[in-house]
């Protein structure tokens, strides 16, 4: 009975060892699937920062180019309030004001001579 005994345990240490070369290999494939996570997460990380400094540089020149927009459009706004105040005063002087009253208007229909 003790070298069936021993045959179990050997079997049992078999069975264990096997189960245990089974988990140190999926182990192993999991450090090297971590490994590559972390690989592809740093180059996907630098790639990011590569779009966001495009991005930034693109934004940068948008806002410069926008102020130059700015800056045109108060130009032309000062210019045209410029051309439209001179309008207003030439036209202002050459046309003389309005002198006529209400006074100067007289109905003639309806009317019948006084006798």
């Amino acid at each position: 009975e003790a070298k069936s005994r021993l045959n179990e345990n050997y079997i049992l240490i078999a069975k264990l060892s096997l189960e245990n070369l089974r988990l140190l290999g999926e182990y192993s494939k999991l450090e090297n699937t971590i490994e590559e996570l972390k690989k592809n997460s740093l180059a996907m990380e630098l790639r990011l920062e590569d779009q966001i400094c495009s991005l930034n540089e693109k934004l940068f020149d948008k806002e410069k180019e926008l102020e130059r927009l700015q800056v045109q459009i108060n130009e032309f706004e000062s210019k045209s309030l410029k051309k439209i105040e001179k309008l207003h005063n030439s036209g202002s002087q050459k046309c003389s004001p309005e002198t006529s009253s209400s006074f100067d208007f007289f109905p003639t229909s309806g009317l019948s001579p006084i006798s």
